[in-house]
């Protein structure tokens, strides 16, 4: 009993230091997935759009908030949307840089991928978010995907929109758009 209070103890400290100057963003102590340890991480602070619910495995899994369609199971749905912050890593000079990574990412895995870039999604502060389009190629198998780059303090911030299928895709872009609006930079500096 001692311990667990103990660890309760530190997980209050640490999230109160963790906390400080990201006004947009919410800290979250949790088990880490596929462990008894303690993980501590934020997310930006964005609620689910109308006809979308946050699905707290999927959240807790992914370190992020996790949406899917009403009456649907995040794994099994037909689109799905997430908004996470990623700490900077210390290859990633830029947001340009971050995204570059992360775009090569996807076409490592799809090297057949197509993307559309030039895209722009505005936060709740009116800001333009870089945003890019991934479908696949004919035949292939990649996700149909929208997402939106920012960066806030230390974090790069990633809004996206994956989904089966280009209707399912389609259909959840004015939500997604939503999902994004509702996201307000803190005090800690802009979203970009």
């Amino acid at each position: 009993m001692r311990r667990i209070l103990m660890m309760a103890g530190v997980v209050a400290v640490l999230s109160g230091l963790a906390g400080t100057g990201h006004a947009a963003m919410e800290q979250v102590a949790d088990a880490c997935p596929g462990s008894k340890s303690v993980c501590i991480w934020h997310r930006p602070v964005v609620t689910a759009p109308p006809g979308w619910q946050r699905s707290e495995g999927a959240s807790t899994h992914y370190q992020a908030n996790a949406f899917a369609p009403n009456g649907t199971v995040f794994t099994q749905a037909p689109a799905v949307m997430y908004a996470k912050a990623v700490a900077a890593p210390p290859d990633a000079r830029t947001l340009a840089d971050f995204m570059s990574d992360d775009l090569g990412d996807f076409r490592r895995q799809y090297p057949d991928l197509r993307v559309q870039q030039g895209l722009s999604t505005r936060d709740g502060d009116g800001h333009g978010l870089a945003t890019v389009r991934l479908s696949p190629a004919p035949g292939g198998k990649a996700q149909w995907e929208t997402i939106a780059y920012g960066q806030e303090g230390g974090d790069y911030l990633v809004f996206a929109l994956s989904a089966r299928d280009q209707a399912a895709h389609d259909a959840a872009l004015p939500a997604f758009a939503r999902m994004v609006a509702g996201y307000h930079a803190g005090t800690a500096g802009k979203a970009h």
